[in-house]
């Protein structure tokens, strides 16, 4: 008899020379069975899933951090542990325990400290951009907005849940790292991981990373609406090129892949 063995998903990659491939893109990472693994699921984005606007500013220099506190009694989580604090890079990444300044796209790098990285690479807010987090009731969201060099744009929203959602937006870089880790060092056998696989139906309105009844109430809100309407919702709008009306086109799409158990 064999023995199949499947290997770990760490949820890190080193991307390949193609900004293409993360551009515009949607990635969660929700807590799945303990505490301390996820699923994950991708799915297109044209907008940050938190609006920026009315943030708190973080002064970053090149190579540098800022510790960000929660309040209210607010925790959030990685790997199952909690923690009021966190360490904004200004490489693209949040740490815990302790703030870090590498530069270096290396996966041993990235695996040397609890991290959630968007984009492990150089970057220098101090040369052009804006890098803020906004605390709202159910998250913290820490944005970088057109950062140098190349004004990469992309967002991490650290749920009180434990849910982890990225966005990149425009991306332009080279080689960076991206994905978490739980600071023990790089995994004895790791394997990297491929975005590309947990793709998603863009039906999944609710970034569950399942669609279900959650994502047909928020699609019911939004029938028969255009982008002229004050209930148009465009992530309901699932039709690639999209046709400006979410009518039965759209929900096609939504019923197929609930139905597939996607």
């Amino acid at each position: 008899m064999d023995l199949a063995i499947q290997s770990l998903d760490y949820f890190t990659e080193k991307m390949p020379d193609n900004q293409r491939l993360l551009s515009y893109q949607m990635f969660t990472l929700k807590p799945y069975d303990c505490p301390s693994s996820y699923t994950a699921c991708t799915k297109r984005a044209f907008a940050f899933p938190t609006d920026p606007t009315g943030g708190t500013v973080l002064t970053l220099g090149d190579d540098d951090y800022v510790q960000v506190n929660l309040t209210g009694g607010k925790q959030v989580k990685l790997y199952g542990q909690s923690y009021d604090s966190f360490y904004v890079g200004s490489n693209g990444y949040i740490t815990f325990d302790q703030g870090d300044t590498t530069d270096d796209r290396l996966i041993s790098e990235h695996f040397r400290l609890k991290r959630i990285s968007a984009l492990l690479e150089e970057l220098d807010p101090s040369s052009g951009g804006i890098v803020s987090y906004k605390q709202l009731d159910d998250r913290v969201a820490v944005t970088f907005e057109n950062v140098a060099p190349f004004s990469n744009s992309f967002q991490i929203e650290m749920f009180y849940s434990g849910v982890i959602r990225i966005t990149w937006l425009y991306i332009f870089v080279r080689w960076p790292v991206i994905g978490i880790s739980n600071g023990q060092g790089t995994p004895v056998g790791f394997a990297e991981s491929d975005i590309s696989e947990y793709q998603i139906s863009n039906a999944d309105i609710y970034n569950d990373c399942v669609v279900d009844f959650l994502d047909y109430a928020a699609f019911s809100a939004a029938w028969l609406t255009t982008p002229a309407d004050a209930s148009w919702n465009v992530e309901c709008e699932f039709l690639v090129p999209a046709d400006g009306l979410i009518d039965i086109y759209d929900f096609q799409v939504l019923a197929y892949d609930w139905l597939a158990g996607k």
